[in-house]
């Protein structure tokens, strides 16, 4: 069986939902990296990591291959999200000193030697959660010195710069929903949760206002992917009982109020 027969045809209705997901994720994208600019690192991440990508990607799994196919998709995305994790330190560090590329595609080296480490083995729940109390709590203490960054000075516009922050995060998310398209549920999960929006984050904010600013957001945002790791267990155990829609919408529900909590809390510190 050759590539062509893999891709769906030009009338199928996967390729009107990736052309939808490449303008959403792209206008959610180029909007965080515009919020991170005027109201700060903490407030931008709390956005950035609702389900912005993995969201679209499962409800995607969901409509094409049923509940089934989603419970196995976030089983095996669950361990792998720990991934994302590392890529948020491992571009902590670099953006203080190092270019967008460097930076971005270091934590990308990063983020995938350590996924293809942890899909190296097979995980249930409980190792998955054990694996992400480690890996996010060592995430959580070094980056913690980068959560705070000095405030941006605006810089110039150019006529282009929005739209090529959206042919980045497009072309970004196409490739990434092709490659899921082609492969098993196992694949399918661990690319749901790839740090797309991050990486996107990361391309488009640090040129215009230096590394320290998306640093800052990525070090805050490891605070509420703790939402998306629950978000995603509760996927990975209920979306076969209580069908896709129910499940995802809970799964949703979870990481909304996460981030209000963790908004809350801040308030009260203050």
């Amino acid at each position: 069986m050759g590539l062509s027969d893999m891709l769906p045809g030009p009338s199928d209705p996967f390729w009107i939902t990736l052309l939808y997901k490449m303008l959403a994720t792209a206008a959610l994208v180029v909007s965080v990296s515009m919020l991170v600019e005027r109201v700060g690192p903490f407030l931008g991440a709390m956005v950035a990591t609702l389900p912005i990508s993995a969201g679209p990607a499962l409800v995607f799994v969901a409509m094409d291959r049923g509940p089934a196919f989603l419970e196995a998709s976030a089983r095996a995305g669950l361990p792998a999200f720990a991934g994302t994790a590392v890529f948020a330190v491992v571009y902590a560090l670099l953006a203080q000193r190092r270019r967008t590329l460097i930076s971005v595609g270091g934590s990308l080296a990063a983020w995938l030697v350590a996924t293809l480490l942890i899909q190296s083995r097979e995980w249930s729940l409980g190792a998955a959660l054990a694996l992400h109390g480690i890996v996010f709590g060592t995430a959580l203490r070094v980056t913690r010195p980068y959560r705070r960054a000095a405030p941006v000075v605006r810089a110039t516009r150019r006529s282009w710069d929005v739209p090529f922050r959206a042919a980045i995060v497009m072309a970004l998310v196409a490739t990434v929903l092709v490659a899921g398209r082609l492969l098993g549920p196992r694949t399918a999960g661990t690319i749901a949760v790839a740090p797309m929006v991050f990486a996107s984050v990361g391309l488009v904010l640090q040129p215009r206002v230096g590394g320290a600013l998306p640093a800052a957001m990525m070090a805050n945002g490891l605070l509420g992917l703790i939402g998306l790791v629950v978000a995603l267990a509760f996927l990975s155990v209920s979306a076969t009982a209580l069908g896709a829609a129910t499940s995802l919408s809970l799964a949703l529900l979870i990481c909304v109020l996460w981030n209000l909590l963790l908004i809350g809390a801040r308030r009260l510190r203050r």
